[in-house]
């Protein structure tokens, strides 16, 4: 199957689950640095970080502050729908001050929840703003959730 000959024609609530199980995720974006200003302090964000970054900026964290409490995270995070994930350090920035400004920079939403629904929920979705979901799909998916079909019919 061709994905992006598809996606043009379809929504995801109009394919059937072995077309949306098909869809390949897009390439991660690299690994890199960004800073973004939050209220007058530049903040470190690492795009897709390796193991080795999270580490140190961990390291990091307590060696500015050897005191540091147990059990309080040491960075934050967010991710996109394709996977992608931001790191920066918990001290510096909460997801509500940090997310919107970085969503501008890389002009993609975040949200550290995010990530691709099940096939399934796009079903629900579709159906609960009373979009035409195909009967080959409702179908199946009445088969595997009768209870939340009642709520449609």
């Amino acid at each position: 199957m061709n994905w992006y000959k598809l996606s043009k024609k379809l929504e995801l609530w109009e394919m059937t689950r072995e077309e949306y199980n098909s869809i390949p995720y897009p390439p991660l974006k690299p690994n890199k640095i960004f800073y973004v200003n939050v209220y007058g302090s530049d903040v470190e964000v690492i795009q897709n970080p390796t193991g080795s970054d999270i580490r140190q900026m961990s390291k990091e964290v307590i060696s500015d502050n050897p005191m540091f409490p147990l059990g309080v995270p040491k960075l934050r995070s967010t991710q996109d729908e394709n996977g992608n994930k931001y790191y920066w350090k918990a001290s510096e920035a909460v997801h509500a001050n940090i997310e919107p400004l970085i969503s501008k920079i890389i002009n993609t939403e975040l949200n550290q929840n995010a990530e691709r629904l099940p096939y399934y929920m796009y079903i629900y979705q579709a159906l609960k703003a009373k979009k035409p979901v195909p009967n080959n799909i409702f179908n199946e998916f009445a088969q595997r959730y009768p209870d939340a079909v009642r709520k449609f019919k």
